[in-house]
């Protein structure tokens, strides 16, 4: 599986389904172990893109907060999205407001179960747990945020670093 091969799953999962995350699973559940392996690791390779303290703070001003793991479900949401979404997010994370957006729960759950979906499939699929090791654990400098200290985890600085995300969603939660 390659990128371009990737980010079409995701768009015909997103377009086909009204459970993303299963249709994921199903179908990842079809392919040869080898892909299903792949697939994890470009999900991965996403989601490292997006690992940005600009579209960090997006995620906070948008669910009135966001911790370590909430951002990692968001980054897995905004993947699900579809590529378009997604590199016009990590492009400039402000303009997620031009987008209707679910609750944050909806948000957080989506992603959770979209970063989840090529594990559930290699299980199934084999009855082992070895996912990780078959992706190949990478080491902490493979994670290095983007933009790291661009705001404080305050309002005045959300207010200056995603301006629109900000004034619509302050009070959301």
């Amino acid at each position: 599986m390659n990128g371009i091969e990737f980010w079409n799953l995701i768009d015909l999962a997103r377009r086909s389904a009204s459970n993303q995350p299963k249709w994921l699973v199903d179908h990842l559940g079809e392919m040869p172990v080898e892909q299903i392996v792949e697939f994890g690791r470009l999900l991965r390779a996403a989601s490292i893109a997006a690992y940005d303290e600009r579209l960090w703070a997006a995620a906070h001003a948008i669910n009135g907060g966001c911790s370590d793991d909430s951002f990692s479900d968001f980054r897995n949401w905004l993947i699900a999205q579809g590529k378009q979404l997604y590199d016009r997010a990590l492009a400039d994370p402000d303009s997620l407001a031009d987008v209707g957006l679910p609750t944050s729960e909806e948000i957080f759950s989506l992603g959770f179960s979209v970063g989840a979906a090529a594990y559930q499939a290699y299980k199934a699929k084999t009855g082992l747990k070895d996912f990780s090791q078959k992706m190949g654990i990478l080491p902490p400098s493979a994670w290095q945020l983007k933009n790291k200290g661009i705001w404080e985890s305050n309002n005045e600085s959300l207010k200056r670093v995603v301006p629109r995300l900000y004034a619509k969603y302050a009070f959301r939660a």
